[in-house]
């Protein structure tokens, strides 16, 4: 059994007995905590250390299940590898404390969990509270959706199962996989083991991990990105056929990705959904199985995707909540995505995404799909950077379909290396956004890079990538 694994010798601790005080309790008296508005908020390190992961099960089934949760269950911060604690809790307090200077939130005294939107401080991104139940309703949704899914007829509660995490537990999609491997059994299921990769380069880690499985069957989380990468090497399609089922999210998955994996006998489940939604809520373009249902509508006005369902957030720690109740009752969050609800649900862009150039509003998404199905463009990222006659111009990152890189040019478009691409390239990839989309669509102006530029769990950097096309912008007008 490699060192990298915490299954199946190194099991989180079970609930303690009757009378017997739990080892979080314990625990958390050694970690650093917050008391806002006189409710605990003790911050937990997520790493892929082996302790820390321990830690951390251990208080997801502590709090989250049994009567130590219904009255004064203290809430989660988790904190990500590259983070200071102490800073994190004070840039939380102070920035709640601004935001509601008269008080809590209504919703503070249903949170158990803060998970943040974007970014590696809590300087960014929202500060999403969710609840208890919510938690609980998305993990049990997975759980059902899988059941559901399974060509095996043995029960589920006599089914011994593995889950690999290769993401960061700090995110949601990550802290998701560590707590359903850690309530399995409280949601109908037999044992489930947790194994954790390594820190480092992913795909020999995942390899040597997913070798090291012993029988059962095997799940996990991925971003397409990570998915994309084992499907390039022999070794990695091979630890990808093992999984019974891989959820794929995070960012949106390309057909051509998708359509490889099936060839390759890969199965693979695209899931959509935010921290929001306690991860994902849709799964194939289908609500996981909740009670009550989940459902996706579009809000008339401006074509959003809206969410109802059980896993809902309670509510924002820091910014106004986009919720709103229907005639009925029902909460219904108002997200960013446009598509079509379906079902199946469908996703085709983003609202705040959208680019306003010459009073024109243009979809980027329609965009970076019409320059990837150029055969000489492995990757693209549409983004506007200002000007003073279009008000927004429609620029793009592309990286080509090279064997290899040419010489001086950087792997990743960090440094917004790039070369010198002929008029007659460019006018090609412009006459084929011009037939696929329209020509205001057209971009003004390019930057040849090495690899889309990532954040977080996988999700295209927008911002930096906006920042490397105005230097570049600039640098050619000089």
């Amino acid at each position: 059994m490699s060192s990298n694994t915490l299954a199946p010798d190194a099991q989180p601790p079970k609930k303690p007995h009757p009378g017997q005080q739990p080892p979080a309790v314990e625990l958390l008296e050694r970690q650093p905590l917050l008391t806002l508005w006189g409710r605990k908020v003790w911050a937990l390190p997520a790493t892929f250390h082996a302790d820390e992961l321990l830690d951390l099960a251990d208080f997801i089934r502590t709090y989250w299940t049994g009567p130590e949760a219904t009255d004064g269950y203290p809430v989660l911060l988790p904190i990500a590898a590259d983070e200071d604690t102490e800073t994190v809790l004070t840039q939380v307090g102070t920035r709640a404390l601004e935001f509601h200077p008269d008080g809590p939130p209504a919703h503070w005294d249903h949170a158990a969990l803060l998970t943040r939107t974007s970014g590696s401080t809590a300087q960014d991104g929202k500060i999403v509270c969710l609840s208890r139940e919510a938690l609980r309703a998305s993990i049990q949704g997975t759980w059902n959706f899988l059941a559901h899914s399974r060509d095996d007829s043995t029960p589920v509660n006599q089914v011994e199962t593995h889950w690999v995490l290769p993401l960061s537990p700090a995110h949601i999609a990550g802290l998701l996989v560590l707590a359903r491997a850690t309530l399995a059994e409280e949601m109908g299921w037999g044992e489930s083991h947790l194994w954790a990769i390594c820190e480092g380069e992913f795909t020999q880690s995942f390899i040597n991990t997913t070798n090291d499985l012993t029988p059962g069957p095997a799940f996990t989380s991925l971003v397409p990105t990570q998915l994309k990468r084992l499907l390039d090497t022999e070794e990695g399609t091979k630890a990808a056929q093992r999984y019974e089922m891989i959820l794929l999210g995070g960012a949106p998955a390309t057909s051509e990705l998708l359509e490889k994996a099936a060839h390759l006998g890969v199965k693979v489940t695209t899931t959509y959904g935010a921290s929001e939604t306690a991860g994902g809520c849709f799964y194939n373009g289908h609500p996981i199985p909740t009670e009550p249902a989940t459902l996706a509508s579009l809000d008339p006005n401006t074509g959003r995707i809206a969410i109802t369902g059980p896993t809902l957030f309670c509510g924002y720690l820091t910014v106004e909540d986009d919720l709103y109740e229907d005639e009925q009752g029902r909460t219904w969050w108002l997200t960013s995505d446009l598509g079509e609800a379906g079902p199946p649900l469908r996703v085709t862009g983003r609202y705040d995404y959208l680019i306003n150039t010459g009073g024109l509003k243009i979809d980027p998404a329609l965009v970076e799909k019409a320059l990837t199905s150029h055969p000489e463009i492995q990757d693209a990222l549409v983004c506007p950077i200002a000007d003073e006659e279009w008000g927004q111009m429609v620029c793009a990152l592309i990286v080509p379909e090279l064997e290899e890189l040419p010489e001086g040019m950087e792997s990743t478009a960090y440094s917004a290396k790039t070369w010198a691409a002929s008029e007659e390239e460019i006018e090609s990839l412009n006459e084929h956004v011009r037939q696929l989309v329209d020509a205001p669509a057209v971009p003004k102006h390019y930057l040849w890079a090495g690899s889309i530029p990532l954040k977080g769990i996988g999700k295209p950097d927008r911002d930096r990538a906006s920042q490397y096309l105005a230097q570049s912008y600039q640098n050619r007008q000089h």
